[in-house]
């Protein structure tokens, strides 16, 4: 740090306005110098002006002269001592750095020699490592190798244990497994026969009450065909008493016809001016054979005659209240109307419930047509009264066809049982269709539908009966060795779930008794090898041991050479230490020397410099007045 600090002084006035021009620095320092000698000349001179300025001229640049002759004697000087200050700073510097050269020179030995010492320590100490460590992986082996004998008996002694626990365990499950095995196959034998005592009890108990059933159903059909029956019966009694009555009335109005017909050609032939305006309501018909045979006598009928729509439709109401009238018959039956074929005037069929009007000769009307309009109005009657036999006919056939689904449902309940009682409940169908279409065949052919019901919905129910009693034993038993079935196929699967975990606990342990095997084997082989290891490290133990007392005679020899040289170190550095304090001192002296050498000079610049100054302005001064005195002239 000192040797730095001072060359950069010197630098520093080496490089101080070394390029400027010495002239005119000598100039400025006069000028500064003589500037209060200008001032105080001022009072004489501003006084002798205007007697002598010429020589105030000329006195003024001599004086100028011999300030710049001195600035240049004393800017000389100050530049040879730079140079002289430089050129000792220099010599000075060179030789600090020599000495500065040899002392790292020396200290760049003595750390050589100490890192030598630090690594012989270094070497020493891990040699001295070494020996521990070897003696301490020799413990560790020691202790290693009573660890994996202890660790081997121990795994002797475990698997030992384990294999006979294994044994036993195996055993004890194979004892369980065939216990269970026994009570499994004697539960699921009485769950069998349990079940099939229930079966059975339950086929019984499902045949009575498909028998109740049975009867049930075949007691409401009979009641229920036999009510339909009386109440065709019935029907049929009183759509034929209607007929009859109906025809009767027609036939007493037909031969009333003729009567006054009869009555009505006598008077026309008797007088022509006879006016038949009472008798317009009725047809000619008749021969002429019957003229003058008839007595007629008419009188007013009290009973109202009865509609027949009025017992069938209940939305008919008969407001008619004419009056009809009777015609009696006097005269026997041989004064009746006879017909060209010779046969009655209807042909009523009860069976059928159909009317037939025969081919009646009778001559043209001449005057009168309400007659036919009237017959034709009592046929169309007839023909709807016809038409709402046929629909209670129809609406009877319905509740037979009603039956006939019921009885259909049933079979295809029935239907739904095994192969042997589809081909049954099949041969039962085609006989059920058989049945029906002769059940249609003998309605279309004849009205007596009960009777034909009857014997119908017997066989039916016969054969109904016969197959729903066959269909639920075979369903009940089909559904009974079902659950049989499963039952046992459940308690196979569960016997079977538990012989897998049974043989998958003895394959884990024969797995676990296998592992333990290898690993004993393994801990056998592991022991083999240490004991070669160990004999290695005895060996080497020995080898270690020659080494070590080998280093331990080098280790004295050179701490004795590291004492020798710590204490010529010590000297040298003491003799460095002293060397450079007085290289300091020195260096110190000659600068105080130089700082004050250059404070001076710098004082004498500056005073040169005012004094330059000074002058230049009485120059510039005089120049005025002389610029002035000149003009004046």
């Amino acid at each position: 740090m000192f040797v730095s600090s001072v060359l950069k002084k010197c630098v520093n006035l080496l490089s101080y306005d070394s390029t400027k021009n010495p002239y005119d620095e000598n100039d400025c320092k006069s000028t500064s110098s003589l500037a209060p000698d200008l001032d105080h000349e001022k009072g004489d001179h501003s006084n002798n002006m205007e007697l002598h300025p010429l020589e105030e001229h000329e006195n003024t640049e001599s004086h100028i002269l011999q300030e710049q002759e001195n600035l240049d004697s004393h800017s000389l000087q100050a530049q040879e001592n730079i140079d002289d200050l430089a050129l000792q700073a220099q010599e000075n510097v060179d030789d600090l750095a020599l000495q500065a050269q040899e002392n790292v020179d020396d200290l760049a030995l003595q750390a050589q020699e100490n890192v030598d010492d630090l690594a012989l320590q270094a070497r020493e100490n891990v040699d001295d490592l070494a020996l521990q460590a070897q003696e301490n992986v020799d413990d560790l082996a020691l202790q290693a190798q009573e660890n994996v004998d202890d660790l081997a008996l121990q795994a002797q002694e475990n698997v030992d244990d384990l294999a006979l626990q294994a044994r036993e365990n195996v055993d004890d499950l194979a004892l369980q497994a065939q216990e269970n095995v026994d009570d499994l196959a004697l539960q699921a034998q009485e769950n069998v026969d349990d079940l099939a005592l229930q079966a059975q009890e339950n086929v019984d108990d499902l045949a009575l009450q498909a028998q109740e059933n049975v009867d049930d159903l075949a007691l409401h059909a009979q009641e229920n065909v036999d009510d339909l029956a009386l109440q065709a019966q019935e029907n049929v009694d009183d759509l034929a008493l209607q007929a009859q009555e109906n025809v009767d009335d027609l036939a007493l109005h037909a031969q009333e016809n003729v009567e006054i017909d009869t009555l009505q050609e006598q008077e026309d032939n008797v007088t022509t001016s006879f006016s038949c305006s009472d008798c317009t309501v009725f047809n000619k018909s008749g021969q002429s054979k019957t003229e003058g045979s008839l007595h007629v006598q008419r009188k007013k009928c009290d009973r109202p005659r009865r509609s027949v729509l009025a017992t069938f439709d209940p939305l008919f109401v008969d407001s008619k209240t004419s009056e009809n009238t009777l015609i009696v018959i006097t005269e026997d039956d041989s004064i009746l109307p006879t017909y060209n074929d010779g046969s009655d005037e209807f042909d009523f069929d009860i069976n059928t419930l159909e009317y037939k009007f025969l081919n009646i000769s009778e001559p043209e009307p001449s005057q009168l047509t309400y007659e036919k309009t009237d017959l034709t109005d009592k046929i169309q009657q007839l023909e709807e009264e016809n038409a709402s036999l046929k629909l209670q006919l129809n609406s009877s056939q319905h509740l037979n066809t009603r039956l006939e689904l019921q009885l259909i449902e049933n079979e295809e309940m029935a239907i739904k049982t095994q192969t042997e009682a589809l081909e049954k409940d099949h041969a039962a169908n085609q006989e059920i269709k058989q049945l029906k279409d002769k059940l249609e065949e003998q309605v279309l052919e004849s009205g007596k539908s009960a009777k034909v019901l009857k014997e119908t919905t017997q066989s039916l129910k016969q054969c109904e009966t016969k197959l729903l009693s066959e269909s639920l034993v075979f369903k009940n038993n089909e559904d009974n060795y079902r659950k049989v079935i499963v039952d046992y196929e459940n308690v196979i699967s569960s016997q079977l779930s538990e012989l897998q975990k049974v043989n998958k606990e003895h394959n884990r342990i024969k797995k676990h008794f296998e592992n333990l095997e290898m690993a004993f084997s393994d801990v056998h082989l592991k022991y083999e090898r240490a004991k070669i290891i160990v004999d290695g490290y005895k060996t080497n133990e020995d080898t270690l041991r020659q080494t070590l007392t080998l280093s331990r005679e080098n280790l004295l020899q050179s701490e004795e050479k590291y004492e020798i040289l710590k204490v010529h170190a010590k000297e040298q550095i003491e003799k460095a230490n002293q060397e450079l304090h007085a290289i300091r001192d020195k260096y110190e002296a000659e600068i105080h020397k130089l700082t004050a050498v250059v404070k001076r000079l710098e004082i004498k610049v500056s005073s040169l410099e005012d004094s330059l100054d000074q002058k230049v302005k009485e120059c510039s001064s005089l120049s005025a007045l002389c610029d002035e005195f000149t003009g004046k002239m």
